[in-house]
């Protein structure tokens, strides 16, 4: 018969060995010759450049519009929506136009940070190519 100690140590090295196997990742078992094969696999599924690819209309016929093609009057649109809608401007005073692309911010803003924030979030709409931030600050 084995004494206690001899008992209680031999359970916690299986233990001890138990969770080392648990904490073993996988891929450390496998070979070079088997990571490059699942680096290949990996890469075989992984996005490629030509999954982007756009296809051309066919001929004689005109290209569909673009998500991010809009017309001036869209844009505008968009930007007067963005602008009302944003929680930190008050977009009360603000005059927007649109001309190609360039969108343009007249009138005022209480703060200077709603000034900076009005150009900052039209930046980022599709279709604007400029932002003419001409707003002042109005008196408190």
């Amino acid at each position: 018969m084995e004494p206690e100690k001899s008992k209680k140590r031999r359970a916690k090295k299986l233990r001890q060995n138990e969770t080392q196997e648990i904490l073993t990742p996988e891929f450390d078992e496998l070979t070079d010759q088997e990571l490059v094969l699942r680096d290949q696999e990996i890469a075989l599924h992984s996005p490629q450049e030509s999954d982007y690819t756009t296809l051309e209309p066919p001929s004689g016929s005109e290209p569909e519009k673009s998500f991010y093609t809009l017309t001036d009057k869209d844009l505008l649109e968009e930007v007067v929506e963005l602008l009302d809608r944003h929680p930190e401007i008050d977009a009360t005073e603000i005059k927007v136009q649109v001309e190609k692309g360039e969108v343009i911010l007249t009138g005022g803003v209480p703060e200077e940070k709603m000034k900076l924030l009005s150009a900052e979030v039209i930046k980022l709409l599709p279709g604007v190519k400029v932002v003419s931030n001409q707003l002042r600050l109005l008196n408190p």
